[in-house]
């Protein structure tokens, strides 16, 4: 008598906020799967602050799997109005918006209640049996994951973030009274919450729930995959090779390169378009981020003067900041390149790569540390003020230079 095998129905709901994490989340997929079990997977779009344009790409780039249906709960997410934008920095303004948050969320249980509603709608049966999500919890994640509270939990890594230290450094002068503001969320919920909110921010359901945890670079040394070890009952499974996979089915797909010789990638930075990303963000003017890109050219060229340059540029990059890197620096030794359904490791693929210069960019740390391949980073430039902590620069670097990326001088 031959064993029959019982074939079962999964949904799965992958949840992203940026191209990265598409393949990234894909490839966990695919880690996943089973022989004999149908997937109906859903992907979840809910970051607000993605331009239209992003969001069609990630549509685009998703082809290459296969999606039951796309969500894009953004216009959702922006009606409930209770993201608090980070548009302050400073250890003051952070300790502000912990105060609005503890409010908003307190004083909104209805409101987030008919959120999960929402989304339950756009799930068949409104059934979920695994969420697929980043490391970080944000309030988008935690909608989803209160909205299908069975299901098993599958967390990923997002890129640089991930690999720091612990940033309380940053706000240390007030480490005391951050205490005292944890302390009370906590106790206000307690008395005056209602059901949804006593739950909602509840991350020990949430771990408790946690089944697999994701990573492209076998390295523990940071606070979020320490904390995450101790919390969750399970170990790091290493996702590198499908990941590898994923993108070659991209490149396949879309990328087209035609350029003869090797040739050196340049991901120049938009800081210039931060207003459109970050509500009430100081405005920072396209000179800046030309003025950079072109130091950081001159100074690379002293080290690889005959190499081609790409400039490839963010995802997220408003069409009139790529028109001014093409104003400026299109010629016959530098080419510029907006695959807005790619991210920049699909061209560490490509075998005439040799080196790759940019920020404070997660493809620094996986052009090396996944592909070997020689990776420089530069500081941002002087001036620039609402992008980064000061205090967040020194620890950044650090983490750089731990994990193998060489630092770029320019002016």
């Amino acid at each position: 008598m031959s064993n029959i095998v019982k074939i079962k129905k999964i949904v799965r709901i992958l949840s992203v906020t940026s191209i990265q994490q598409l393949f990234i989340g894909l490839a966990c997929l695919k880690k996943t799967e089973e022989k004999n079990n149908i997937y109906h997977d859903y992907l979840i779009i809910n970051n607000t602050m993605l331009l239209n344009e992003t969001v069609e790409s990630i549509k685009d780039a998703s082809s290459i799997h296969n999606i039951y249906n796309i969500i894009d709960f953004r216009q959702d997410l922006e009606l409930f109005n209770l993201s608090i934008s980070n548009n302050n920095v400073s250890e003051r303004g952070w300790i502000y918006n912990k105060f609005i948050k503890l409010i908003t969320t307190v004083l909104m249980g209805r409101n987030i209640n008919e959120l999960i509603n929402k989304l339950q709608k756009y799930i068949i049966d409104a059934r979920a049996d695994e969420i697929y999500v980043r490391y970080k919890i944000g309030f988008p994640e935690k909608v989803l994951l209160n909205a299908f509270p069975r299901a098993e939990i599958h967390l990923f890594e997002d890129g640089l973030g991930d690999y720091l230290p612990k940033i309380n450094k940053i706000v240390s002068k007030h480490r005391g009274l951050i205490n005292k503001i944890t302390s009370i969320q906590s106790r206000v919920i307690e008395l005056i919450g209602n059901s949804v909110t006593k739950n909602f921010n509840s991350l020990k359901s949430f771990n408790e729930r946690v089944v697999g945890i994701y990573e492209l670079i076998s390295n523990s040394n940071s606070h979020r995959k320490k904390e995450l070890q101790n919390k969750v009952q399970c170990k790091f499974i290493n996702i590198v090779s499908g990941y590898i996979e994923v993108l070659k089915q991209a490149k396949v797909s879309s990328y087209n390169n035609d350029l003869k010789g090797s040739f050196v990638l340049v991901l120049p930075s938009a800081f210039s378009a931060a207003k459109l990303w970050y509500k009430g963000r100081n405005h920072i003017g396209i000179d800046v981020d030309i003025s950079y890109t072109t130091d950081i050219i001159r100074a690379f060229r002293k080290l690889y003067p005959d190499e081609r340059i790409i400039i490839k540029t963010h995802p997220r990059t408003p069409a009139w900041l790529i028109e001014a890197f093409v104003k400026n620096f299109e010629d016959n030794s530098c080419h510029v390149v907006c695959y807005s359904n790619l991210p920049a490791e699909v061209f560490f693929l490509d075998e005439k790569f040799v080196a790759v210069f940019g920020g404070f960019s997660s493809s620094l740390l996986y052009a090396k540390n996944i592909f070997n391949k020689v990776a420089y980073f530069t500081s941002p430039p002087d001036g620039i003020t609402g992008i980064y902590p000061s205090e967040f620069i020194p620890i950044v670097k650090d983490t750089f230079y731990r994990l193998g990326i060489k630092e770029l001088k320019i002016k």
